[in-house]
């Protein structure tokens, strides 16, 4: 069975509709919408100029800091370093050092950003000026009144916590406020306090860092309302970087120099051991200095034994290194390793820097708590790095160890040389010379560790931090500069958007017939004619109408089809029917009954022009006013309404006084009569059939002007009684659903159908419309007779000049008599 608002076709229509979209069609929509477009676009673009145009003023501070390259912890010790530069992603680590909770969490502490005044952020300058907390501080909600000369801070039940005068310091549970200005506060005023977390999390998001490309420059930028507010935040930002730098920079001097202290008094006792064995020696001796013979010999013996001291020092040294690089990566092998040269292991300079840039970035990683675990991936990765940098360090210590052996055990071989000649020479005199040698040497070491201490003390002193603020924020004296054109222009294409999207969404909600493809999908019915709107003079006498015997203004339905009158669109559209009525019965319809759904569709003014059209084609039509609720046939012809149909079924007139007919035509029209208490029951009675069989018998063509389907309820007898049915809808108009129940009733109750007329159809829409062509087609044909001098006395449609007057209808009485066919008696 098919639903209401669906008839034989629907869904083939609507499956072809989403296959292809009809330009046309969608211009169509939108040329009815235009109002919600229009709106849309306007409002969108309104809220979005005024939201810009009173959004409270911005200041926007900048701070400009540069990274410096940081020296070798080594070059202290004298040693060439080989210069790497910054790594390919320090300026990357520096960024993200800047966002850390070591950087941030102090500036969040020094200017109190976890607290807040929701309702008066504009007296923030005036009470939070030099608050502070602590990184403890628990979420809570207070109020700060004031009371005279006090401020009084009271939590969340009202109750007081503490008060202080001007001057004074709020104190309240971690957090200090100190009370300057009361001039401010007029009232309560709700204070907000955050977790130190939260308020890192806003102003990492607040905070705007900037990496110049291809330098180590870094720009921070922060907006606020309170230009002062902005400038202290990004100084302080930008500051607590510094002093963070400053402080690793202090941290690793004070190690460097601890190391050589504690090198430095190990060799002093080194160095008096040897000069009080020397003197020992001296004093058992009695010897102040050796033979002059053996002095050549006993240099070389000297030299050697000390290349021996060296490179079992250095063999020492290498060892200790060795041993503690297996056992615990480092450690005090490592700092020892700085005495030995760059010639004890070749290379390990630059793997020893490698390494403590890897460790440092390691304890960076690591060294707060919202740092990366222990066993986070990335530190994984970083501590197989630092391993693979120790087991290089420990591969070319064990090679310049067994070097130093080789050196060592050749050295001992030439000293013991040495020594069997000079065994010839005093004893004496040769230990007194190994005893000078040996606190030379020491001496020697002392020395240099002791200068290399006193470098390392004034390092210590004037220790800096490896960064620089080059430009600090200065308050700005002029806010942020609002651009206007892109949110307005963006207004206006969303509300653009949105306006379509809300034109084709009531569209689609919208179920009045607008296309002859509707009507058809909804009835299932065929399209017997379109009648364009009408325009011009019709338009204008279908606005004219005249008084009535109450007063009241009433509009009847124009007639495009006269006598004499060469007709227009609409006219050439009705004049069509008859045809199409026609051959859309084969047995042919001689009582053609016209209805419609609802009222004010157009179904009385078809109804007439149908009857002029069949009286045009020569047809002895009569038109019969059925619809006696509220019949407009007689307004249309301009007669009395009385007597009409409801006096002859009622037997208050016979048919020959009811029936009016048009002088020099063959056309008869009998109006709806005097107003009836029942209607239903005059139409359904054997009166009305008899009425019917006698019409029949007496003229070609009868048309019915029936009441609307759903309104009452004898327009289905009606229908039944009839050879055809004409359903008529009106564009923009007529309800899909409300059609199709109308055309499903008819077909309840077996009413012959013939098809559809379409009326008030706009010329050339988007559907072909048939009313398009018919207004090309007369205009071309007027433009010709006007050319040649025929049809100037017939209006030629729309305006086109002074129309006919409408046919004189006089009583019929004088002419029933002469009719063609016999008059059947009632």
């Amino acid at each position: 069975m098919t639903e209401p608002g669906q008839g034989p076709g629907w869904a083939g229509r609507r499956a072809d509709a989403s296959d292809e979209i009809d330009l046309l069609e969608v211009l169509a929509v939108l040329r009815r919408r235009w109002r919600e477009v229009v709106g849309a676009t306007v409002l969108c673009t309104a809220a979005a100029g005024g939201f810009v145009a009173t959004r409270p003023d911005t200041f926007t501070t900048a701070v400009l800091i540069q990274k410096r390259q940081q020296a070798s912890p080594l070059s202290s010790l004298a040693f060439e370093v080989a210069g790497e530069g910054l790594p390919p992603d320090a300026m990357a680590s520096e960024v993200e050092l800047l966002r850390s909770e070591a950087v941030l969490g102090r500036v969040v502490s020094e200017l109190a950003l976890n607290l807040e005044l929701p309702d008066h952020g504009e007296l923030r300058p005036a009470l939070l000026a030099g608050a502070t907390t602590e990184a403890w501080v628990a979420p809570a909600s207070f109020t700060l009144r004031r009371e005279g000369d006090r401020l009084v801070l009271l939590d969340g039940a009202g109750g007081p916590l503490t008060a202080a005068a001007a001057g004074g310091m709020l104190e309240g549970p971690g957090f200090r406020i100190p009370v300057a200005d009361l001039s401010a506060v007029t009232g309560e005023i709700e204070l907000e306090v955050r977790t130190h977390a939260e308020a890192m999390d806003d102003l990492r998001e607040a905070l705007d860092i900037i990496q110049a490309r291809n330098t180590n420059l870094i720009r921070l930028r922060y907006t606020a309302r309170d230009p002062e507010f902005s400038a202290a935040v990004v100084n302080a930002v930008a500051q607590s970087y510094w002093d963070r730098a400053a402080g690793v920079a202090r941290e690793e001097a004070t190690r460097r120099r601890q190391f050589l202290a504690r090198q430095v008094a190990a060799v002093a006792d080194s160095v008096r051991e040897a000069q009080a064995q020397l003197a020992a020696f001296q004093e058992e001796a009695r010897l102040l200095n050796p033979a002059t013979e053996g002095e050549s010999l006993a240099q070389g013996l000297r030299e050697q034994e000390l290349r021996v001291r060296e490179l079992r020092y250095q063999q020492g040294v290498l060892q200790s290194l060795v041993a503690s690089l297996t056992r615990d990566g480092g450690g005090e092998g490592l700092e020892r390793m700085m005495t030995l040269s760059e010639e004890a292991i070749p290379g390990a300079e630059t793997v020893y820097t490698r390494l403590r840039a890897l460790q440092d970035e390691r304890r960076r990683m690591t060294a707060d708590r919202v740092g990366y675990r222990e066993t986070s991936s990335r530190v994984a990765v970083l501590d197989s790095l630092i391993q693979g940098a120790l087991d290089e360090l420990r591969t070319l210590a064990e090679e310049s160890l067994d070097l130093t052996g080789t050196r060592l055990a050749e050295a001992r071989l030439q000293a013991g040389a040495l020594r069997s000649e000079v065994g010839a020479l005093p004893a004496r005199a040769t230990t007194m010379g190994r005893l000078e040698q040996n606190a030379a040497a020491v001496l020697a070491t002392f020395t240099l560790l002791s200068e290399r201490y006193y470098e390392a003390q004034i390092a210590e002193a004037v220790a800096s931090a490896d960064v620089e603020i080059v430009d600090r924020a200065t308050a700005p004296l002029l806010p942020d500069e609002r651009h206007l054109l892109l949110p307005v222009l963006l207004g206006g294409i969303l509300g653009l958007m949105g306006g379509v999207v809300v034109g084709f969404v009531r569209e689609g909600m919208d179920h009045t017939i607008r296309r002859s493809g509707d009507a058809e999908a909804a009835t299932g019915l065929p399209l017997l004619g379109m009648i364009p709107r009408l325009e011009g003079k019709d338009a204008r006498q279908l606005g004219s109408g005249r008084r009535v015997g109450s007063g009241r203004r009433v509009r009847p339905a124009p007639l495009v089809v006269r006598q004499g009158h060469h007709g227009g669109p609409a006219a050439e559209a009705f004049k069509s029917l008859p045809v199409m009525i026609r051959f859309a019965r084969v047995e042919g319809a001689q009582v053609v009954a016209v209805a419609s759904q609802g009222p004010q569709e157009g179904k009385s003014f078809t109804a007439a022009n149908l009857a002029m059209a069949f009286e045009r084609a020569g047809t002895r039509t009569l038109l019969l006013d059925c619809d006696l609720h509220r019949p407009t046939t007689h307004r249309i012809f301009e007669v009395d309404r009385e007597p009409g149909l409801a006096d002859f079924l009622t037997e208050q007139a016979a048919v020959d006084r009811c029936i009016r007919d048009v002088v020099g035509s063959p056309l008869w029209v009998m109006p709806a009569g005097t107003r009836a208490p029942d209607p239903a029951q005059l139409l359904g009675s054997a009166r009305f059939r008899a009425l019917l069989e006698q019409a029949r018998a007496r003229f070609d063509a009868v048309v019915l002007d029936m009441p609307p389907v759903l309104a009452v309820s004898e327009t289905l007898e009606i229908a039944r009684l009839a050879d055809g049915v004409v359903l008529v809808a009106r564009a923009e108009r007529t309800n899909r659903f409300a059609l199709a129940e109308a055309a499903s009733r008819l077909r309840n109750v077996e009413a012959p159908l013939l098809g559809l007329v379409l009326n008030g159809v706009e010329s050339g829409n988007g559907d072909g419309s048939y009313g398009g062509y018919y207004y090309r087609y007369y205009a071309y044909d007027y433009r010709e007779e006007a050319g040649t001098g025929a049809g100037s006395g017939a209006g030629a449609g729309a305006g086109a000049g002074r129309a006919s007057p409408p046919a004189r209808i006089t009583p019929a009485a004088s002419r029933i008599a002469s009719a063609r066919r016999p008059t059947a008696s009632t």
